[in-house]
């Protein structure tokens, strides 16, 4: 038995099943999280390689949204976490020279610090050491072979 349908017959359908819809909007959302939760119970692999796609950098690791906040007003040192790798600085020193730095301490903003209380920037870090000790000292180090 084949069924044959018009296009308006169509139309009036698909017109109904939305007006139904609009109407009963907190019924339809309800029923999608069920069956969002079933899937992700019923599929949990497929549901975290699409988190992992979703919230995560290009090395593997997933981004931490759950930063807390502080302000670097109250604070004598500052705890940077540079491209992962960790530096301690007093406020004094950061403030030395007009930088990205300097304009970070002495902004009434606030700035996402992680779990270990470091503030995150995601930069190379490979020559900060170096940018760093100058900062604090005024001096560049310069080793010759």
């Amino acid at each position: 038995m084949e069924l044959e349908f018009t296009t308006d017959e169509v139309l009036n359908f698909l017109r109904s099943c939305l007006q139904f819809l609009l109407q009963n909007l907190s019924t339809a959302f309800g029923i999608l999280l069920v069956f969002g939760i079933a899937f992700i119970k019923a599929f949990p692999s497929a549901f975290s390689d699409a988190f992992k796609r979703t919230f995560a950098k290009d090395d593997g690791t997933l981004l931490n949204n759950n930063l807390k906040k502080a302000d670097l007003s109250k604070m004598d040192v500052i705890k940077l976490k540079i491209n992962g790798k960790c530096f301690e600085a007093s406020v004094e020193t950061l403030k030395r020279f007009d930088s990205f730095f300097s304009r970070m301490v002495e902004s009434d903003l606030s700035h996402d610090i992680d779990e270990d209380g470091y503030i995150v920037i995601e930069h190379d870090a490979t020559h900060f050491e170096k940018i760093l000790d100058y900062m604090c000292t005024g001096e560049i180090l310069i080793i010759m072979d």
